[in-house]
């Protein structure tokens, strides 16, 4: 490889865009280079309007680089833009929007067709303060989505144990005792079959024995004095009202849970 060679420059785009993305439709802000001209539409929030747009744009500007600027944190959109090889994106951090627009409205409100005008303005009146975006490849990409999606999956898991914690307290406090990890799968189960200590009560001791040799094993020592305990157990309440609400909520979480305690690492 040659030490003194330059990378050649990016060919120039023929227009530049502000993509203003929303949950109904989104708007448009186009320049074209070659007239100068700018024009302001509306595309549906539709996968196949965004695909027709696209493949316009190609046909418009014969598949010569068309730069697309949008918020960053529109990661659906960037997805779907990264089918068209054309296609330059230029992420923008929604605080440097919100900067950007203060100097044109001092009062800082939001408009979508600003909004997409101002996109397109920031990036392409100083394209040297900018710089497109390259994205990882496939792999790397498909990893720091499977990352970030567990990560979600873990905190949503998190806060419906700690909803189940908070609801077995006010009724049926023993089980945070006896029905293992509430995030596991022993304890889905155990729910299912328990959720309240009178059931649990009215189980014959064999019955329970099985249930923990299913779930560990326990020693036998440990399996005799959690059976002793819940046969001695005593109602926290006995207000049908709060056992019956308390019972729903609890199979409706416990519903939640289940799936996640059957994947591996959570």
């Amino acid at each position: 490889m040659n030490p003194f060679s330059v990378s050649p420059e990016p060919s120039p785009v023929a227009a530049w865009v502000g993509l203003d993305w929303a949950d109904q439709q989104h708007v448009i802000c186009l320049y074209e280079v070659a007239t100068g001209q700018s024009t302001v539409s509306r595309l549906e929030q539709k996968p196949e309007a965004l695909q027709d747009w696209l493949s316009q744009l190609r046909q418009r500007f014969g598949g010569a680089p068309v730069a697309i600027v949008l918020e960053q944190a529109r990661g659906a959109v960037i997805y779907a833009l990264l089918s068209a090889d054309f296609v330059r994106l230029y992420p923008v951090n929604p605080q440097s929007l919100a900067s950007y627009r203060k100097a044109y409205a001092p009062s800082g409100a939001k408009s979508d067709p600003a909004d997409a005008v101002l996109l397109m303005e920031m990036v392409r009146n100083s394209p040297e303060r900018f710089r497109a975006w390259k994205p990882d490849d496939a792999d790397t990409r498909s990893l720091q989505l499977l990352t970030q999606n567990r990560r979600q999956l873990v905190n949503h898991k998190t806060a419906l144990t700690n909803q189940l914690t908070s609801l077995l307290k006010t009724y049926y406090p023993q089980a945070l005792e006896w029905a293992g990890d509430l995030g596991s799968e022993q304890s889905c189960a155990f729910f299912e079959k328990w959720p309240t200590l009178a059931e649990l009560q009215k189980s014959r001791p064999f019955r329970i024995r099985v249930f923990y040799d299913k779930y560990g094993r326990p020693s036998r020592e440990v399996l005799n004095q959690r059976v002793a305990h819940i046969q001695k157990a005593q109602p926290l309440t006995l207000d049908g009202a709060v056992v019956t609400a308390a019972v729903m909520m609890v199979q409706a979480l416990v519903a939640q849970i289940h799936p996640a305690s059957q994947w591996p690492g959570l």
